[in-house]
């Protein structure tokens, strides 16, 4: 199905550089097919899927557009991490509405404060990939206790509501990301939307329970890791798309009736 759309997101690649976000429709039409629910749990309706089927789905968009197939890729990276949450904190994610778009930005630049339930939080994260279509974010922080000692990173799961968005993705390319700047100022976040390295790392993850699927028991940074590589094949193969549609024909100002002919 995606491939069926490679024309229409060809199309609007250019605009959607122009505009420094992908457009819209380009977001409705992959929205209806799922392919931002790759990695969703089957009860939320998402298909559940494999590393595999993640790299795939990205590579296949990114044979249309880089920037729709990085935002593509991130969105379903952070549907992976959803999934590795306790089912109260998916359930407020995905419960009202399951295509609920959620983003991630690793990098442990926020600061806690600890309080009776959670964390306040404060911060600043840059390079927020698909920040412009989404509700929720993973944003990584470091956790202190109650005397404000140094405890664990961690991962922490906000709604797009509780944040602001700093514009400040001005780049050469892939500027359709939309890979802006999200922003905390003192946000509550319960203890149930933290996710803490050090267990993490190790394959423990807040949401497991005896009837988790194996597709949510993975490595952490090896599945974080591994599934990047799908909008990067697509981006590779669009350019070979376009190499060999140009290889037939002719070189101006010369002989050759085909480029392909010339050893240059």
């Amino acid at each position: 199905m995606i491939d069926e759309l490679r024309p229409m997101l060809q199309a609007n690649g250019a605009q959607g550089e122009l505009d420094r976000r992908v457009l819209q429709e380009s977001v409705d039409a992959l929205e209806k097919i799922g392919a931002f629910r790759v990695t969703q749990p089957k009860r939320y309706g998402g298909f559940q899927g494999t590393s595999q089927d993640h790299v795939d789905v990205a590579r296949a968009v990114g044979r249309g557009d880089g920037g729709t197939a990085w935002i593509t890729a991130l969105h379903n990276m952070a549907g992976w991490l959803t999934a590795l949450m306790p089912t109260q904190a998916q359930d407020e994610v995905w419960g009202e509405d399951p295509n609920t778009r959620v983003t991630v930005v690793l990098s442990t630049s926020g600061k806690t404060r600890r309080v009776t339930g959670g964390y306040m939080v404060s911060g600043e994260w840059g390079y927020a990939s698909g920040s412009l279509h989404a509700g929720w974010s993973f944003l990584g922080a470091e956790l202190v206790d109650e005397e404000g000692n140094f405890d664990d990173t961690a991962q922490l799961l906000v709604p797009a509501s509780d944040l602001t968005l700093k514009d400040t993705w001005y780049v050469a390319g892939m500027r359709s990301s939309g890979s802006n700047t999200w922003v905390a100022e003192d946000i509550f976040v319960p203890d149930h939307r933290v996710m803490r390295g050090t267990p993490a790392l190790g394959g423990e993850y807040p949401g497991t329970t005896e009837d988790t699927p194996n597709v949510y028991r993975a490595g952490w940074i090896p599945w974080l890791n591994v599934i990047l590589v799908g909008a990067q094949l697509g981006i590779g193969r669009a350019v070979l798309d376009k190499v060999l549609d140009g290889a037939s024909r002719p070189i101006a100002y010369t002989n050759f009736a085909h480029k392909s002919d010339s050893i240059a």
